[in-house]
C-alpha cells in the first residue's frame, strides 16, 4: 500500500468486505450522525455478489479528523471528492453507490465528478435542498435552521442527539436506540457546525438534473427531514429515475426497516 493510499484509507477509515473477485462494487455512504456501521443490517445480503466498500466521512466515526480543514468541507462537493479519491485509490469500477440522507447527495455529486466509475445510484431519504423556497417544499424553514444552530451552539452534547432521535421515529426497539446513541457519540463536536452548514445551506436542485445513470430514490412514507414532496421533486427532475416508497416511518429506514431496503436494492440491481 502506497503512502497516498494509506492516507486516504486512514482519512475515511475505509473498510473492504464481500467478494474480492466480484466484478461489481457496492459502495455504501452514510449521512450525518452515523458512520459506516449504519449499514450493518444491509451488508450481509450482498457479501456474495459484490465487493463492498464502507467508509466514514471526515468528522464522523473513526475518520482521521487531523485531515479536516474547515474551509474545504463547507460544501458537499469536497465529501464527494473524497469518495472519488477512495474509488481511484482502490481502483474501483462498476460501482453501485448507495447514499443515505446527506450521503445520498454526496453520492450523486461523486457520480458527476467521475461518471465512468459508477453504474447505478441509490438515494435513500435524500434532499437537494432542506430549506423551504418559493414553489419548493423542502421541509425546514429559516426559523427551523436558526433554532437548530442555536441549540447546537448552546449545548452540543445533547442538541444533535435530540434532533436526530426525534427524526428517527423508531418503533419500540431498545437495540436500535442503543445503537443510535452510541453512533452519535462518534460525531466530532468540533466539526459538526461545519458539516451542518454544508448540508442545510446546500442547494443542488439544478445539479440533480445532470444525473444520467440509473437512479433509485427510496423514501419512507413519513420522514421528519424529507417530506414526500422532496422525493417527488427528485423523481421528476432526475431523468429516468425510479421512486420506491416504503412503508417504514423515519429518516433511518436501513435501521428500522432493513428488509424493505434490501428488497428495493435487490430489485434495482437486477433490473
Amino acid at each position: 500500500m502506497t503512502a497516498k493510499i494509506a492516507k486516504i484509507a486512514k482519512r475515511n477509515h475505509v473498510h473492504l468486505m464481500g467478494n474480492p473477485d466480484a466484478s461489481e462494487t457496492l459502495m455504501l455512504v452514510h449521512g450525518l450522525g452515523t458512520d459506516q456501521t449504519v449499514w450493518h443490517k444491509i451488508t450481509p445480503f450482498f457479501l456474495k455478489h459484490f465487493k463492498i466498500v464502507l467508509l466514514d466521512h471526515l468528522g464522523s466515526g473513526h475518520s482521521d479528523t487531523s485531515q479536516f480543514q474547515q474551509h474545504r468541507y463547507l460544501d458537499l462537493n469536497q465529501y464527494a471528492s473524497d469518495l472519488v479519491e477512495v474509488c481511484e485509490a482502490y481502483r474501483l469500477e462498476n460501482i453501485h453507490i448507495v447514499g443515505h440522507s446527506a450521503g445520498a447527495m454526496i453520492s450523486a455529486l461523486a457520480t458527476l465528478q467521475a461518471p465512468a466509475r459508477f453504474k447505478r445510484l441509490v438515494m435513500i431519504a435524500a434532499s437537494p435542498r432542506y430549506l423551504q423556497d418559493e414553489g419548493y417544499h423542502g421541509g425546514l424553514s429559516e426559523q427551523d435552521v436558526s433554532r437548530i444552530y442555536s441549540e447546537l451552539m448552546r449545548n452540543p452534547a445533547t442538541a444533535l442527539p435530540a434532533l436526530l432521535t426525534e427524526a428517527a421515529i423508531y418503533p419500540e426497539d431498545p437495540g436500535l436506540h442503543a445503537y443510535f446513541s452510541a453512533s452519535l457519540q462518534q460525531v466530532n463536536r468540533d466539526h459538526v457546525l461545519t458539516v451542518l452548514c454544508a448540508i442545510l445551506q446546500s442547494d443542488h436542485r439544478e445539479t440533480i438534473r445532470r444525473i444520467t445513470i440509473p437512479t433509485l430514490i427510496i423514501q419512507s412514507r413519513k420522514d421528519y427531514f424529507v417530506p414526500m414532496e422532496v422525493a417527488l421533486y427528485l423523481h421528476h427532475h432526475i431523468p429516468g429515475s425510479t421512486l420506491t416508497v416504503i412503508r417504514s416511518k423515519g429518516h433511518f429506514p436501513q435501521l428500522s426497516a432493513p428488509g424493505e431496503i434490501v428488497a428495493a436494492l435487490q430489485s434495482f440491481f437486477t433490473a
